[in-house]
């Protein structure tokens, strides 16, 4: 056993999914409120790599805020444990 503590993925965060919804949705709603945008990862990443040049900078920023978040959950939280086991 790690000093982690193991988390058990079968009990509901209801608090943490609320928090981290509404997260997003103001994310969401920020973007396309101020760039004209909908938040969709996968066309967003797209138009980083093949996109017009100057749509870049806010497309970079955004996936940089994604790597970013995790980067500062892991920070806060102590690091962050995969367990490849089944928890009982």
């Amino acid at each position: 056993m790690t000093r982690h503590a193991i988390l058990n993925m079968t009990e509901p965060n209801f608090v943490g999914g609320f928090i981290g919804g509404a997260l997003i949705g103001v994310a969401s709603l920020l973007l396309l409120a101020l760039n004209g945008r909908i938040a969709g990862v996968s066309g967003i990443l797209d138009g980083l790599v093949t996109g017009d040049t100057g749509e870049r900078p806010w497309r970079a920023t955004f996936v940089a805020g994604l790597i970013a978040g995790a980067g500062l959950y892991a920070l806060l939280q102590g690091g962050i444990l995969c367990p490849l086991g089944v928890v009982q």
